[in-house]
């Protein structure tokens, strides 16, 4: 059972701490979100303010975008180095129905959204999604015939992918699962985002801790042998100094089935322990842009995200929760 221990209201949306219990019963914190995105601009202008009426001003209404995370494992099975969400001990996968609940709970304390053309929902607040396949995609299923009214749910999927076998399946046979359920249960109305974040194997395995990860190059065989329809596969990049993104590297991908996102690095404890930089934030965010337009003159479609100054404010992912876990140690 999921429960509902605390509120952070942002002037976008509000950060859910949630407790559960684990296997054993023991108590544990997780984090769910629904947030407003910023309107929808190539090149949107980054702006600095405390106001929050005119950041409210600002916002894509609900109407046309609701967006939403949820948590899917108890802590997480990676260790990845710009991560918050390791310093939580990990106990394991949240079943199916506690994430529903999750989900439950986020419309149930958000009676001032009442439908929505695009209720984008990410998979990817606390856990590795690929660790959980089976009880992710159940409740991604879930969302096709919900309970909870006028939403249309854009799931969204995020994974490292894990190079190795889980649940007796192979990374490629969760991905022939994920893309089975995309475009036979959405029509194609399924965001498969795969985080990237570097164009060198080898600087990957280090951000990711040493995790063993499926290399990009094998990753774009795999989906140019199969059909993606509607929504394209993005290959997420978190843009960190020094961080290898060379546009030679992603020359040749299909823009029919691929686009491209970069996102600013975001400061975390992990992230500063290791010494991680943020290559663009809202003071230079002309350097992501140019970043985008080089991609962009591949042929490709590519996403800039808008800068954000949740590094200061400690609302990455696991923060919150950590700060709540910490409490029981006490």
């Amino acid at each position: 059972m999921i429960t509902l221990k605390d509120v952070v209201e942002l002037p976008s949306g509000r950060i859910f701490i949630c407790e559960t219990t684990d296997e054993k019963g023991d108590p544990y914190i997780v984090e769910c979100t629904e947030m407003q995105d910023v309107t929808g601009k190539e090149h949107p202008e980054v702006l600095v303010t405390d106001d929050i009426e005119l950041i409210r001003a600002n916002l894509v209404p609900y109407e046309e975008k609701w967006l939403m995370t949820v948590s899917t494992q108890l802590g997480c099975g990676y260790q990845c180095r710009f991560c918050d969400v390791p310093l939580l001990p990990f106990r394991g996968n949240l079943s199916a129905e506690q994430i529903i609940e999750q989900i439950d709970l986020i419309i149930r304390e958000s009676p001032h959204v009442q439908k929505t053309k695009k209720a984008k929902i990410g998979f990817a607040r606390m856990g590795e999604p690929a660790l959980n396949w089976c009880n992710v995609l159940e409740a991604i299923r879930y969302l096709k015939n919900h309970p909870w009214g006028d939403f249309r749910f854009l799931p969204c999927y995020n994974s490292i992918v894990p190079d190795t076998t889980i649940h007796g399946a192979s990374p490629f046979e969760i991905l022939e699962e994920v893309l089975r359920v995309k475009e036979e249960v959405f029509g194609g109305f399924l965001h498969l985002q795969l985080s990237i974040n570097s164009t060198s194997e080898e600087e990957r395995h280090w951000l990711f801790h040493g995790a063993k990860v499926v290399p990009l190059v094998r990753l774009v065989e795999f989906f140019d042998q199969h059909t993606v329809t509607d929504r394209t596969i993005t290959l997420n990049f978190i843009c960190g100094d020094g961080w290898e993104l060379d546009p030679e590297k992603l020359k040749g991908l299909d823009p029919a089935k691929f686009a491209i996102k970069l996102i600013p690095l975001n400061k975390t404890t992990r992230g500063d322990r290791d010494g991680l930089k943020a290559f663009a934030n809202y003071r230079n965010f002309d350097l992501l842009k140019q970043r985008g337009d080089e991609i962009r003159a591949l042929g490709l479609n590519v996403v800039v995200d808008t800068i954000a100054k949740c590094e200061e404010a400690g609302l990455c992912c696991g923060q919150l929760a950590h700060i709540y876990m910490d409490k029981y140690k006490k």
